[in-house]
């Protein structure tokens, strides 16, 4: 005996328990191993600095000159051929910074104590024309090597360093590596001296 309704009622408890299942089954092999592999996916955070500091790496024996070439405004190019194996102070300035300015009678002492045992050299961020720059330079008595570099903050030697603010001066030893940044006064004489005597044999 046939009760009325009955296969529609067992039709709809078939399908409420089908869609049940395949929500369960979509569940478990679509939404979890999803995220798992997601999860797999993305890098470690050790991984990451790693690939930093690989890409902060120079990338030949240059050290942190690089392919850099630089001309002077007396006509002198500046590589990784005449800067390695010299301790080079490379100063970043311009005319129109007072702190600038205020660091010129110490790199003076540094270069009359040191003279060319010492690449003190410079970099104008300055957009003076080359005629005001050289006369500004005599007067001021700056007699080392100055790169000329108009346009700034974004000039090729101001980006090769990273510099974005002025004053600013980086440090290299004799291998081509930075080893200090914006040192003033007393740091800067302390570490200029400590980098020539590694390479000249004084204590």
């Amino acid at each position: 005996m046939t009760v009325p309704g009955a296969s529609l009622l067992c039709g709809l408890l078939l399908s409420t328990s089908s869609a049940q299942a395949l929500n369960g089954l979509l569940a478990e092999t679509s939404v979890e191993p999803r995220a798992e592999r997601m999860a797999a996916e993305e890098p470690h955070p050790a991984e990451l600095q790693a690939a930093e500091l690989q890409a902060a790496e120079p990338a030949t024996d240059n050290g942190v000159w690089g392919h850099a070439s630089w001309t002077d405004l007396q006509g002198r190019r500046w590589s990784a051929s005449n800067l390695l194996g010299k301790v080079v102070v490379v100063d970043f300035w311009a005319t129109w910074c007072p702190p600038c300015l205020a660091e010129i009678p110490q790199l003076k002492k540094l270069r009359q104590r040191h003279g060319d045992r010492l690449v003190l050299l410079g970099v104008a961020l300055d957009s003076l024309d080359r005629r005001r720059l050289t006369a500004f330079l005599h007067r001021q008595g700056m007699a080392w090597p100055q790169i000329h570099a108009p346009q700034g903050f974004r000039s090729e030697p101001a980006d090769h360093f990273g510099i974005d603010t002025l004053p600013a001066i980086r440090i290299v030893d004799r291998r081509g590596r930075l080893v200090a940044s914006d040192l003033r006064g007393r740091a800067l004489e302390v570490t200029v001296r400590g980098l020539m005597s590694e390479g000249d044999g004084s204590p």
